[in-house]
């Protein structure tokens, strides 16, 4: 029959301690590892007041040659790069289009603009969250008496992209 021998307890740590040795001297080193990434432009345009409705207009509101509708047009910019927000008219509905296309805008209070098919770039800005942008149109009425009666839709483009863009 085979014997098994069991070495002293002083023999067998000392065997634990030196193969575990190198074990500890490794879950002390460090490493670093490097991730690039790209981060692309990242935009958002939110219109916080898309529907605009013309009130009943008296006489004494033509009386300074346009109409300014009731209230502005409220948006809001995010970007984390500079930008610029371009405006342009689109799928005019009107009986006089070139009435309409008359139409003026003031960004902010600044001076008012006429607006048309192509996009003008009416605001710009540095990078940043919930920047606001008010939008006042007018709607002119000159020697020719303004648009005909009835019913007036026009629609806005909006772009928003990066400065320079």
């Amino acid at each position: 029959m085979l014997q098994t021998r069991r070495l002293p307890w002083y023999v067998a740590t000392s065997l634990a301690l030196l193969w575990s040795a190198p074990i500890a001297a490794f879950a002390q080193s460090s490493a670093r590892v490097e991730v690039d990434m790209f981060v692309p432009p990242i935009q958002k345009l939110e219109i916080l007041s898309p529907i605009l409705v013309m009130p009943t207009l008296t006489v004494a509101e033509l009386a300074p040659g346009f109409v300014r509708l009731p209230q502005p047009i409220d948006l809001s910019v995010w970007s984390n790069t500079e930008w610029e927000l371009s405006v342009r008219l689109a799928d005019v509905k009107t009986p006089d289009v070139n009435e309409l296309h008359r139409l003026l805008c003031s960004v902010n209070g600044s001076a008012p603009r006429s607006l048309g098919d192509d996009w003008q770039v009416i605001a710009k800005g540095q990078k940043g969250a919930d920047l606001p942008v008010s939008l006042e149109l007018r709607v002119p009425f000159g020697k020719r008496g303004g648009p005909l009666p009835g019913v007036q839709e026009l629609s806005l483009d909006y772009r928003l992209s990066s400065a320079g863009r």
